[in-house]
């Protein structure tokens, strides 16, 4: 007789197995479930709409929105170019900062920074985005002797500033590296410059190499438009710095003192270092300077002079000495002084306007901006 095992049915094996498949689990060390992590999805604006969106941000937000993806990088490109093209860059104060300024009505772009190492790949962004379409650059020479040290997308027969046609170049402190640095840059910086302004104001000795600076813009656009403001607490300093400027025609000339007292300026000492050095300035303007003058001027190309806070000291004799000038315009701004006439307060330029139109009857003379002290 034959004996038949008895089945054990398949739902109360894995019932019995189950206790010891829950032990071994439990064993298992147990892993951190891993955030599903979902792609941030733009919508596609049209271009219309994203040009109106990126046309009220500020630029450093503008940076921060290029990075989104090509398409909006692009279109941040074209509203950068759009926005400034005058560049202004300064040495700053602060070694760990950098400022950026945006003057839209002005197109102007304002930024602050120190010249070395770790501000390279500043400044290179900036030019990065900004520098095809300037047309206008205010630097200090080390800058532009330095760009080299700069990265610079470029092609090789490119010039940096290829579309900038005016120039404000500030000379303060130029070493002889720094001018042979700049020459030698110099081909590579500007395709057609028409006008530069050059802002000179020595700390120290540095003639000659300012000297050799001018020289050679002049030399590479001969015809530049060139106008100079001179800084110094001295006259002496102020005509070393003019004579740099030989058988140059400057079209407008513009000295400044900066020492706190009004430090004596004497236009025949002028009148004198201008012949000497065969240069003719179309426009004169002074300020903070206590004039005097007691030869006459015979400077034909001048036809403007303006006095900002100046103090005429003789008056009678500054009026008969461009007498027999072809000056046209007289300008009086700030808070200018006369010897003589204090008595008059402040109707004193009146009287100083009466007495050159005595001697000169065509002399235009604006007086608009003088004002005086309560």
């Amino acid at each position: 007789m034959t004996v038949r095992k008895r089945q054990v049915p398949v739902a109360r094996k894995k019932a019995a197995a189950l206790p010891i498949v829950a032990e071994v689990v439990a064993t298992i060390p147990k892993e951190q479930p891993t955030p599903r992590i979902w792609p941030k999805i733009l919508p596609r604006l049209p271009d219309v709409v994203l040009r109106r969106l990126l046309s009220f941000f500020t630029y450093k937000e503008l940076c921060i929105l290029e990075q989104v993806d090509r398409r909006w990088q692009k279109f941040v490109d074209v509203r950068i170019h759009k926005f400034y093209d005058d560049l202004v860059i300064q040495q700053g104060n602060d070694l760990s900062a950098f400022h950026v300024q945006e003057l839209r009505p002005l197109r102007r772009l304002d930024v602050s920074c120190t010249f070395s190492e770790d501000s390279n790949d500043f400044l290179s962004s900036i030019l990065r985005r900004s520098r095809t379409s300037l047309k206008s650059l205010t630097c200090d020479c080390r800058f532009l002797a330095t760009i080299t040290d700069i990265t610079v997308k470029k092609e090789p027969n490119r010039r940096y500033f290829s579309t900038v046609s005016d120039c404000w170049l500030i000379l303060s402190y130029v070493t002889p590296e720094m001018a042979d640095r700049f020459v030698a840059i110099l081909p590579q910086l500007f395709l057609d410059l028409k006008s530069l302004t050059l802002q000179i104001h020595l700390t120290g000795n540095g003639y000659s190499e300012i000297e050799k600076v001018v020289s050679a813009l002049t030399e590479k656009f001969p015809h530049l438009k060139l106008l100079c403001e001179l800084q110094a607490e001295t006259e002496k300093a102020i005509l070393k710095q003019i004579a740099i400027f030989k058988n140059q025609n400057i079209i407008q000339l513009k000295a400044i003192c900066t020492d706190f007292r009004q430090a004596n300026f004497s236009l025949s000492n002028l009148h004198e270092v201008l012949t000497e050095a065969n240069v003719e300035v179309g426009s004169l303007a002074f300020r903070d300077w206590s004039l005097r003058c007691d030869k006459p001027w015979e400077r034909k190309a001048t036809k403007k002079l303006r006095l900002s806070s100046c103090s005429v000291s003789g008056v009678d004799k500054f009026i008969e000495s461009i007498s027999s000038s072809k000056i046209e315009q007289l300008e009086l701004a700030g808070q200018c002084t006369f010897s003589g006439l204090e008595y008059l307060e402040k109707t004193a330029h009146l009287e100083f306007i009466h007495q050159c139109h005595r001697k000169l009857a065509n002399l235009n003379v604006d007086c608009d901006e003088i004002y005086y002290w309560d």
